[in-house]
């Protein structure tokens, strides 16, 4: 009997009518004969892999990408099938790995034809297009996205802060000007009193 988050798959025996090698079981129980038979509880839960991409923007700027990504087999017998025949015996490394593998490929790729300025503005869009892009991918080894977020967008060359130094600037002077009005309302304060006084 599989618990909610594996499936029992069955080997050996007659060949299946859908030419498929496994039996598999979700949810509810399979009989299965011993010697005849080869049982295996087979991961099919959420997975979590963090992505580390470096490439080259549209404008050739060095773009350092930190993400992170969940993913999990699909619950019909096909998927579960195709990720069976990869990775039954596979250790979760050989899963990671592939995984980074395909959203490192296509997250790089996305990278070169973007400006940094559109990855920093437009984030949403660029998740939203390696979820995309990644789909197929994934689809050949029987698994589904669940989430993809990316954490950080860096360079090592500064580009970045210098695109956010205006900004910096303004917030600066709006503290600054702040400040002033406030050391102006206490010492007029202070005068008044003095006066009253």
């Amino acid at each position: 009997v599989p618990t909610p988050t594996t499936a029992i798959v069955i080997s050996g025996g007659r060949k299946r009518k859908n030419g498929s090698e496994y039996r598999i079981a979700t949810g509810s129980g399979i009989w299965a004969i011993p010697f005849l038979h080869k049982v295996h509880r087979f991961y099919t839960g959420a997975v979590r892999v963090s992505i580390s991409v470096s490439a080259q923007s549209a404008q050739n700027v060095d773009v350092n990408i930190a993400a992170s990504v969940v993913f999990s087999v699909k619950n019909d017998d096909v998927s579960i099938s195709r990720a069976a025949r990869r990775f039954l015996t596979s250790s979760r490394e050989d899963v990671h790995g592939t995984a980074q593998e395909i959203f490192s490929g296509v997250t790089r790729g996305i990278i070169g034809t973007m400006t940094v300025e559109e990855m920093i503005s437009q984030r949403m869009a660029l998740t939203e297009r390696v979820v995309t892009d990644a789909a197929a991918g994934m689809d050949v080894f029987g698994w589904s996205i669940d989430s993809f977020q990316i954490n950080s967008i860096s360079d090592a060359n500064g580009y970045i802060e210098a695109l956010s130094a205006p900004e910096l600037a303004r917030v600066e002077r709006e503290r600054e000007v702040a400040r002033a009005a406030r050391d102006a309302e206490i010492a007029e304060a202070r005068q008044t009193t003095e006066r009253k006084k």
